[in-house]
Order: C-alpha cells, then sequence, then structure tokens
C-alpha cells in the first residue's frame, strides 16, 4: 500500500485519499450524526438585554446613557420579546446536531 503523503492526503480529492490510505490503516469509525430540536431558555428579557450589552464593547457606551433612556431601552426590547417569554424566560428551541 502507498503510504500517504502530505500531497496525496490533503489534495482536492482528500475524501477518496481518506478512503484510500487512512480507512484501511485505522478502520471505519462509527459515527451517526443527528439533528433534533433542543429546548433554549435564556434570561429574563431585560436581563438578557443587559447581559449581552455588558459582554460587548457596546458596554463603554452604554454606561454613559441616562437612566430614564436606559429605561425605556429596556421596556421596549422587553416588550417586543413577550411572544417569546415563557414563566418569566426567553424560551425557544434551537436545532442541535448531536454525534454519537
Amino acid at each position: 500500500m502507498t503510504q500517504p503523503t502530505y500531497e496525496n492526503a490533503y489534495s482536492a480529492n482528500a475524501a477518496e485519499n481518506y478512503e484510500r490510505y487512512f480507512v484501511p490503516a485505522i478502520g471505519r469509525p462509527v459515527v451517526e450524526v443527528r439533528s433534533a430540536p433542543q429546548p433554549l431558555r435564556l434570561p429574563a428579557p431585560e436581563d438578557f438585554l443587559w447581559q449581552s450589552v455588558y459582554s460587548t464593547p457596546m458596554a463603554a457606551a452604554f454606561t454613559q446613557v441616562d437612566e430614564n433612556r436606559r429605561a425605556a431601552l429596556t421596556q421596549d426590547f422587553a416588550e417586543r420579546c413577550a411572544p417569546f417569554v415563557e414563566e418569566g424566560f426567553l424560551a425557544g428551541e434551537v436545532t442541535a446536531l448531536a454525534k454519537g
């Protein structure tokens, strides 16, 4: 059997080379991939907004916003998120890939 080299193992036809050179050497790994919806639960809109803001470079700018404007922004965000709130938390689903 020809030994793999950098050129033939990582060329444009790498999948073919993988099958040809590496699978016989290591055996075919058993991999099962599936996707499934998973629940996603985030903090309440008010908390989520400010946790998100303060974890970014925008935080410096928002420290200069007066309390009334900050409260208005918080209220507006909470109202827009209302359809996604369950038991006080932002909730939804994401599709996650699982490998086994």
